[in-house]
């Protein structure tokens, strides 16, 4: 059973040379350079990152329920009623 060492000694240098290639020019693809990207872009990527992050959906979450607790129990002179349209 050849292993994989035992096939690379059988490939030309010019072939270890373009696979050295194919793998860096992955890499590139993979992990674009930020600086290129435009601001729009940037800022974007930014907001994705935090909104779809589990921290800023359980910290949304929990004020969410809050602001339900509180406008329920009318600890804050209910400012906004059980169809809770402020929360919409």
């Amino acid at each position: 059973m050849n292993t994989i060492t035992d096939i690379a000694h059988r490939l030309h240098d010019n072939e270890v040379q373009l696979l050295r290639k194919l793998r860096q020019a992955r890499r590139a693809r993979a992990a674009p350079d930020r600086s290129l990207l435009r601001l729009g872009d940037r800022v974007a990527d930014n907001v994705a990152a935090t909104v779809g992050s589990w921290r800023f959906i359980i910290i949304q979450s929990m004020i969410l329920v809050a602001w339900m607790v509180l406008n329920v129990t009318a600890w804050v002179q209910n400012w906004d009623p059980y169809p809770f349209i402020l929360l919409n």
